[in-house]
């Protein structure tokens, strides 16, 4: 807090700091203009050369003379903020055009084919500078498949998850998607909007399109069940939910309209048994969807059969054993 706040308090300081050397400056030399035409004259009023009205006309005809050009002084501080805002528009401007640039570029590529498969085809992900950092992914997700995206940080996982979900476009290559194809986006910390928790558990779609018998089985589901009878209690449930709870409510969002389930980190916040618990709620929701997680846990291998490892910009796929690695179907009660 005081790191943050002593940026604040040293750019208020280094305000005044200037405002003062501003106003001692144009204060200054106002004041000196009054004084200086007077200082000057009155040796020859003095010495009886001037009368005192030659005296006043001298100092009068000063000031209009000083006041005349002295307008870069009076208005330096009008001319200091002007810049200011014209410095930060033409940057601003200047960033529009860089980001219209690289949007007019050729970038990955979202298409829509007939098949049910999710298709990269030759997919590579970059940079908005250029830097590649996954190269020439070329692999087909077809319904009922799982598949384990990992690899190191900033091996560029969640930034093919961004150009799969049709947000990041820096690269080249084609996604190839189904045709009206409903995808599922399951991030490590789930948007919750503000309202009642119905209208957060039925996001993105709307309360009227589930009964209270629905929401109770997929509250159970997910280890929620005391909170059924809160459906109707407005609040911010980003801020009163455990980032825990959070994960369990976005899996309870799973709808089985979905064509391809994406999680990413989406049980970072969970302990193993409850982790293992909503993926196996996840396949028995969706058993004929796509699903790819995107993370760093080894537990994650036993609900997957298809791995695809970054590595450096490179990728390698391998196939999981299926004995002894994939969990029951069954789904215990969670407390």
């Amino acid at each position: 807090m005081r790191n943050r706040f002593g940026a604040i308090v040293a750019n208020w300081w280094a305000i005044m700091k200037r405002q003062k050397r501003l106003t001692w400056f144009t204060s200054g030399y106002n004041q000196a203009a009054v004084v200086f035409p007077v200082l000057a004259a009155a040796p020859r009023y003095f010495s009886g050369a001037m009368q005192l009205g030659g005296l006043m006309q001298t100092a009068q005809a000063f000031g209009q003379v000083q006041g005349a050009l002295s307008w870069f002084v009076a208005a330096y501080a009008t001319l200091a903020q002007w810049k200011a805002t014209v410095d930060r528009l033409t940057g601003f401007q200047a960033a529009i055009v860089a980001a219209k640039t690289r949007a007019a570029a050729p970038g990955i590529t979202r298409v829509s084919h007939p098949a049910d498969s999710v298709d990269l085809r030759e997919v590579t992900v970059s940079l908005p500078d250029g830097e590649r950092l996954v190269c020439n992914i070329d692999v087909s997700l077809r319904p009922g498949e799982r598949w384990l995206i990992t690899g190191s940080t900033g091996t560029g996982k969640s930034t093919l998850v961004r150009a799969i979900a049709g947000i990041w476009r820096f690269g080249h290559g084609t996604i190839e998607l189904p045709e009206r194809a409903r995808m599922l986006f399951l991030p490590q910390r789930a948007y919750l909007p503000i309202g009642s928790l119905r209208d957060t558990l039925c996001y993105p779609s709307t309360s009227a399109a589930f009964d209270d018998g629905e929401l109770r089985e997929v509250l159970d589901a997910c280890g929620l069940s005391y909170f059924f009878g809160r459906l109707n209690e407005p609040a911010n449930w980003a801020l009163l939910l455990s980032p825990g709870k959070q994960q369990r409510l976005a899996f309870a969002r799973a709808s089985p309209a979905s064509g391809l389930a994406v999680s990413r980190e989406a049980t970072s916040a969970l302990d193993e048994a409850s982790e293992g618990r909503l993926y196996r709620l996840l396949r028995k929701r969706l058993p004929n969807a796509a699903l790819v997680s995107v993370g760093h846990r080894s537990t994650l291998a036993a609900f997957h059969e298809h791995q695809l490892d970054l590595a450096g910009g490179h990728h390698a796929r391998a196939s999981i054993a299926a004995s002894g690695h994939h969990a029951s179907d069954a789904v215990p009660a969670m407390k």
